[in-house]
């Protein structure tokens, strides 16, 4: 560029800007002679310079033993140097995003190119991928830490009120009026059902209270809800609690992963068993009562049928009726089997068919005309079992 083009931007760089010649010729070179960058430039220095004059003072760097012929240059430097260029500016970017890792941290801008040219590529934020109600969301996270940090700084439990005067009182009076007893009136705070926690997570692609299924954020009946949270308030509707009840909320933040369904609890066995051995599979067993009086007149009545054992008998077998009775006696071993159906019949006179079998192995008596030696029912157990 000719000597007469770079005056007549200086000039006019000058004019606009009402800086030195110098500064003008310094800072249309590092916008390459161009006039509105270097303005532009100028006026962002320059910005950033009154924002360090208004800061507080920072510590003076003790003294260094560098020789004094670099102390000019670098006060030179630093006088001169009221205008950013694009090497600066991305360092004064990474030293503003390099105090925190939190969420909260400042935007952070990256830049492409040149020193004399380039492109500002701004970091796209968090909290711009997610679905619409996405600020209340953050308002609500926020809200919620900073309640954290004021209940333990207060150090507060979470059920204390404070403590007023219940009882009856008692008004005085004089030679006109006598004395009257005033009782306490009914107690709010004793009518207010008690205060419950519940738990707000924080999905991707919505929230869910507890176990609640999701509420899904581009869902608009759902944002009331937020809003309401939002401002302190409980949805009486997803929080299930009732009108002027307290509730804690405890947010839990998940905003990196999809909603998960929880898992069903697994419950234990409901329903009913079988005994193995019973009489009669599937029918209730008509066991007697445990009371005192009717067993003994039971029992009577059993003896007054139950008819003599022989002379002979060398068998003993225990027999267990339908009705859960059970009758130990002996028989004639060498006597058929006959014996334990009359037996039966005769203490159990029911005009319902029967079968006796054994226990283990189960196993009918058909044959009544075999002995009792034979059929190895000899100190055995019958059953009675019904058809």
């Amino acid at each position: 560029m000719s000597t007469p083009d770079q005056s007549n931007k200086i000039a006019q760089f000058v004019q606009i800007t009402q800086a030195t010649p110098a500064e003008a010729s310094s800072a249309l070179s590092a916008a390459n002679w161009d006039l509105d960058s270097a303005v532009t430039l100028f006026f962002e220095g320059k910005g950033e310079l009154d924002n360090e004059q208004h800061e507080q003072p920072q510590a003076s760097a003790p003294v260094s033993s560098a020789s004094s012929s670099t102390a000019p240059s670098r006060s030179q430097s630093k006088s001169s140097k009221r205008f950013a260029t694009l090497s600066d500016l991305e360092h004064s970017s990474q030293a503003a995003g390099g105090h925190s890792d939190s969420d909260d941290e400042p935007e952070k801008n990256w830049f492409t190119g040149g020193e004399k040219s380039g492109l500002a590529v701004h970091k796209p934020n968090k909290r711009d991928v997610f679905a619409s109600g996405n600020k209340l969301v953050e308002d609500i996270i926020k809200r919620s830490q900073r309640q954290q940090q004021d209940d333990n700084s207060e150090g507060e439990s979470d059920g204390e009120e404070t403590s007023h005067f219940v009882g009856t009182g008692h008004r005085l009076g004089n030679h006109e009026v006598p004395s009257q007893a005033i009782s306490a009136g009914p107690s709010s705070s004793r009518d207010r059902p008690p205060r419950v926690t519940r738990t707000l997570t924080f999905w991707r692609n919505g929230f869910s209270v507890e176990d609640s299924p999701l509420y899904r954020y581009d869902d608009p009946s759902n944002i009331p809800h937020l809003k309401a949270i939002e401002q302190g308030k409980a949805p009486i509707s997803i929080l299930n609690v009732e009108y002027g009840q307290g509730v804690d909320v405890h947010v839990i933040r998940k905003l990196d992963e999809d909603y998960a369904a929880p898992k069903r609890k697994v419950g234990g066995f409901h329903g009913h068993g079988q005994r193995l051995g019973s009489p009669v599979p599937g029918e209730k067993s008509k066991s007697p009562t445990p009371v005192p009086e009717p067993a003994v007149s039971r029992s009577a009545a059993s003896e007054s049928n139950t008819p003599a054992e022989p002379e002979n008998a060398d068998a003993p077998v225990q027999i267990q009726l339908g009705d859960g009775s059970r009758h130990r006696r002996r028989f004639v071993g060498a006597g058929p089997v006959q014996q334990l159906y009359d037996f039966v019949d005769s203490v159990s006179p029911s005009q319902r068919a029967y079968t006796l079998q054994t226990t283990f192995p189960m196993k009918k008596l058909e044959d009544r005309d075999i002995s009792l030696k034979e059929a190895g029912l000899v100190g055995s157990v019958v059953i009675q079992r019904w058809d």
